[in-house]
């Protein structure tokens, strides 16, 4: 608690919903941090497995408690939270639909006016993009809510999970990462599904891993560790395996220049040689 000021689950807190799994799943696991530092959490689909599902998600829970500039969003199921000047919006890859793209549209518009945050990070349990099972995915997530949340200068990274391993992208068009969470709980390595390369994902690593966010308030910095605690073939002693950051308040790159020089017509097609990228920032 002297360092971490709280932590996120990304949904599948349980695994069936019950009050067994809830007891001895989630509460029992986290008992060594819970009284000390603040544990949030997101839905996951299978905290709506079970006998119970939702239900004892609800139960357990006080979610619908937490507003944002007196904007609640009326149910369990999604909330936004301040902590600092950075705003945690949490929502649900499970209960998509127009009653919580209202509701987003909302806090972002009263977040872009307000002056006590300046950071915003984004979290659902399916992920935007994932590399291993292929199109196992949000797409509400992908194609209407992180659009959204893009458009707006303080946005800052999309965090799921759902899949059981790590990675790490980037929009290609505005200045915000994605990453997959995948804590823990089952194998899910190379070779066991449908795969494929995706521009928007810069790398998969096929660990248990969490991150540590550090966010400089002052300076306008964040700063991203990923740690792995290996997998089942091979457990690694919290070990960092990725690092990344953003920096506001730094002069962008300056404009590169054509090299080729043309003096008339040109027949396609035709390779643009440009000069290297410059930068006054040590970015």
């Amino acid at each position: 608690e002297d360092h971490i000021a709280m932590t996120f689950m990304v949904g599948d807190q349980v695994d069936v919903g019950t009050l067994d799994h809830y007891e001895h799943v989630h509460f029992k696991k986290n008992r060594s941090l819970s009284g000390n530092v603040p544990i949030q959490t997101t839905v996951g689909n299978h905290e709506t497995y079970g006998t119970l599902g939702m239900q004892s998600y609800y139960d357990h829970f006080y979610i619908s408690e937490l507003t944002y500039k007196g904007i609640a969003s009326g149910t369990e199921n999604y909330y936004a939270q301040q902590a600092g000047n950075v705003l945690f919006i949490s929502l649900s890859s499970e209960h998509t639909g127009a009653a919580q793209m209202n509701w987003l549209q909302q806090v972002v518009t009263a977040a872009n006016a307000d002056p006590t945050v300046d950071w915003i990070f984004s979290l659902s349990h399916r992920p935007y993009q994932a590399e291993q099972y292929v199109g196992d995915i949000s797409t509400w997530v992908r194609n209407s809510a992180v659009p959204l949340l893009a458009t707006s200068s303080k946005y800052s990274m999309h965090i799921g999970a759902h899949h059981h391993l790590y990675h790490r992208g980037q929009l290609k068009n505005t200045p915000n990462y994605n990453i997959i969470s995948g804590g823990t709980a089952w194998d899910q390595y190379w070779g066991m599904s449908s795969e494929q390369d995706f521009d928007d994902v810069q790398k998969t690593i096929c660990n248990w891993i969490y991150q540590i966010v550090d966010i400089d308030v002052v300076n306008g910095k964040m700063d991203v560790e990923s740690y792995s605690i290996g997998s089942v073939d091979q457990w690694k002693n919290n070990q960092l395996m990725d690092e990344f950051h953003r920096y506001k308040n730094k002069p962008a790159p300056e404009k590169p220049s054509i090299q080729n020089t043309f003096t008339g017509n040109t027949t396609l097609p035709v390779t643009i040689e440009g000069s290297p990228y410059t930068t006054t920032a040590a970015e």
